[in-house]
């Protein structure tokens, strides 16, 4: 396998994926000031109304993670919302109304003891560990050690193996990779792996050398740690010989390594490169070309709409590069 590096930064194309934020919290320096649940247009983004309809569907079912905040007299406090905007994309977050008693008692909660919030970690024996939490630093400590690491860690002699596995899978996965300094791998890197392991394969290289870089197609990069790459290729169809390309989450451009933004970043690549991958990319087929079931899902959380649209195609889902529709959010005061 022939590995090439070429410096390729995101900035051409980071206009085919833009997801803005929906919740952005001013005053956010005020964690102890009481305000009102939100709006419509707010309560289905960073926080979920949990009611006994929806409650064993979303979130005892559910293998992600979730938060559940109990409130009374329709008020909330300020630094709540503040933790749910800081957990957008890796842990669910809901809030019941702790004056239904009868749905207390359905969900495990004593009426006369309600908890400030409950924490439902990831995995499918909810109920059994379940733990109670005191405040949102308290349920925020407590709920992400609980997202799974499924990224691999990566060293310069298991570069190829990983490489020809990424391009072996079908659909054809991008190698994404991780570098950081710190022991665990972070959380949004593991919630992230997590959802997009069908497009993307994810790995971590720990206190990375120059060997390191180059061993993996990134020698001339200037990155920061932590700091993200996907390696593409510049060559169609053939997996014995693969010309590599590295793109650099720019984080000038694009901002800090949060959810929605390395979302934004992996939208962008698989549109503008799933057509290149070697192996069965499937670019010809709409889901996998948009991502469609990932959209799906995140479209709970963020609204999906029609992006700005890029000049025209022969044809949508053709080998040639093409349009975008990935994820977006609606503009509101504030943006994160």
């Amino acid at each position: 396998m022939i590995l090439q590096t070429e410096m390729s930064y995101i900035g051409q194309i980071c206009l085919l994926g833009v997801l803005t934020l929906t919740i952005c919290e001013s005053d956010m320096h005020t964690p102890m000031k009481q305000t009102p649940l939100f709006s419509k247009s707010e309560m289905y983004r960073d926080i979920f109304s949990l009611t006994e309809v929806n409650f064993t569907q979303k979130v005892m079912k559910s293998q992600e993670a979730w938060i559940v905040i109990f409130y009374r007299d329709k008020t909330m406090l300020k630094a709540w919302k503040t933790m749910a905007v800081s957990l957008r994309g890796m842990v669910w977050v809901g809030m019941v109304d702790a004056s239904e008693d009868l749905f207390l008692k359905q969900i495990g909660v004593d009426p006369s003891a309600v908890p400030a919030a409950r924490i439902y970690p990831w995995g499918v024996a909810k109920a059994s560990h379940a733990r109670d939490a005191s405040s949102p630093m308290d349920a925020k400590l407590k709920v992400l050690p609980s997202i799974p690491d499924e990224t691999l860690h990566l060293t310069k002699a298991e570069a190829e193996q990983f490489l020809v596995d990424c391009y072996l899978a079908r659909p054809t996965r991008f190698p994404v990779i991780l570098l950081t300094n710190e022991a665990t791998t972070s959380a949004v890197f593991r919630s992230v792996a997590l959802r997009y392991e069908k497009y993307f394969n994810f790995g971590v290289i720990r206190d990375p050398t120059s060997e390191d870089l180059a061993a993996f197609g990134a020698r001339d990069l200037l990155l920061d740690i932590p700091g993200i790459f996907v390696l593409i290729s510049k060559t169609d169809k053939d997996t014995k010989n693969v010309d590599m390309q590295a793109i650099p989450y720019n984080t000038h451009m694009l901002g800090d390594l949060n959810y929605p933004n390395i979302v934004r970043f992996l939208f962008a690549v698989n549109t503008q490169y799933r057509h290149t991958l070697p192996g069965d990319n499937r670019s010809n087929h709409q889901m996998e070309a948009e991502m469609a079931d990932i959209v799906t899902l995140e479209a709970e959380r963020f609204d999906i709409e029609g992006v700005q649209e890029q000049p025209a195609r022969k044809n949508k889902y053709s080998q040639e590069p093409q349009q975008h529709r990935g994820p977006t959010e609606q503009h509101t005061k504030n943006e994160l």
